[in-house]
């Protein structure tokens, strides 16, 4: 197959940008717009998915273990993340739904909190709080994580 020195030099830039991480369907679109024709962009992608070096499945399946081995965080915010990713709810919610927020967030406090000491139960409860929304925890799994590492700290 011919291609023009358009579609090339969009080829060359799809793989540099790739070079970094795995990319989403629609972060690659994104960047390849940005100096590409959407008919060039459109076949680059196509081509990008033959190879299986765009695959939203699969790049689903590695941000999930990803976040959960090195930055843990709430089965929503991932999904905000992956959404902002442009992968669709349906992906997302496949690879979302075994994750256990009562159990991550736990071990996130039992981690982060385990050289502190606290006076009081509001004393840990504020830090906690603090600490699991920024990874977007609801209240209702920061108020039960917080009462269980209280428990057990305090026998």
């Amino acid at each position: 197959m011919v291609y023009s020195k358009e579609e090339q030099r969009a080829w060359s830039r799809a793989l540099r940008y790739l070079s970094t991480r795995p990319r989403s369907e629609a972060e690659m679109e994104k960047y390849l717009l940005a100096n590409h024709s959407g008919e060039v962009v459109a076949k680059t992608i196509d081509l990008l998915k033959l190879e299986d070096l765009v695959n939203d499945v699969s790049f689903a399946e590695l941000w999930v273990r990803s976040r959960m081995e090195n930055r843990p965080r709430s089965a929503a915010l991932i999904r905000k993340e992956l959404a902002m990713k442009g992968i669709g709810s349906s992906i997302s919610d496949e690879f979302t739904a075994e994750l256990d927020d009562l159990e991550n967030a736990y071990i996130l406090v039992s981690e982060k909190l385990s050289k502190s000491t606290f006076a009081s139960y509001g004393e840990l409860y504020a830090k906690a709080k603090r600490y699991l929304l920024g990874k977007g925890f609801a209240y209702s799994v920061i108020s039960s994580t917080t009462q269980r590492y209280w428990s057990e700290i305090r026998d």
